[in-house]
């Protein structure tokens, strides 16, 4: 069955490990505790507006669709450490006005197949995409820009992709 947490409040952590979803989990305006959902594979994963009061793991995973963090709260540190999403259509994170108390990693071997997008987040830690592959070619229906970083408030960024970036 489908993991939807839309709008729930829970006082526990999640953690998944090694797990196959075959439909995509909804934490939509969700409150929560850590969520760790590490070495997985997902369809696709929406936390918009979400508000956890941890940290939000998914380190090793796949996301084969977007992972969307619209306007999320973590009152911790976001990791995606090796981590691969998005399937090259449009978005493969869309965290427009996410805010991270904490750093976002975004690095060792992180991998993004789609536009990485991080308009207005405020991250008070370390933005890192050190090690990260960005690939967001252009199609001829879209001009794609592979990282938007418009607005972006960090105490501070590490842009040192392990290859050049595409798009």
């Amino acid at each position: 069955g489908r993991l939807d947490l839309m709008g729930a409040g829970s006082g526990y952590a999640l953690v998944c490990e090694g797990c196959w979803f075959e439909e995509p989990l909804r934490f939509v305006e969700a409150t929560t505790k850590t969520v760790r959902i590490i070495s997985s594979r997902v369809p696709a994963m929406n936390c918009a507006r979400m508000r956890t009061e941890g940290i939000l793991n998914l380190s090793g995973s796949v996301i084969e669709g977007v992972l969307r963090l619209d306007q999320a709260h973590v009152a911790g540190e976001v990791t995606l450490m090796g981590a691969r999403v998005g399937d090259g259509a449009g978005e493969a994170v869309a965290a427009k006005g996410i805010t991270v108390d904490g750093d976002m990693q975004c690095n060792r071997g992180f991998a993004a197949h789609g536009s990485v997008n991080l308009r207005a987040a405020r991250i008070t830690g370390r933005l890192s995409l050190h090690g990260a592959v960005l690939n967001a070619p252009q199609s001829d229906q879209q001009d794609r820009s592979a990282l938007h970083l418009s607005l972006l408030r960090a105490a501070e960024l590490d842009l040192r992709a392990a290859k050049p970036i595409v798009g």
